[in-house]
């Protein structure tokens, strides 16, 4: 799998980072969904790039080590 983007959590909860690809270079807000949702498949959090919501991610737990899967 491969890594496009660099995040930092902060104690609220949320992440903060870039995201870089071929076509984007772009700060990004990694925020808790909300209303939260009791589906295993329901995101976990949303993503944010200047203000618009661009896409899921989820925060599996893979081998102890922190991970977002952006989707």
């Amino acid at each position: 799998m491969s890594q496009i983007g660099s995040f930092t959590r902060s104690n609220d909860g949320t992440y903060t980072g870039t995201i870089k690809t071929l076509a984007i270079d772009a700060k990004a807000r990694v925020v808790p969904s909300e209303p939260v949702s009791t589906s295993d498949k329901a995101p976990h959090l949303r993503v944010i790039v200047s203000g618009v919501e661009i896409g899921t991610a989820l925060a599996p737990d893979l081998e102890g080590q922190p991970h977002l899967l952006l989707g």
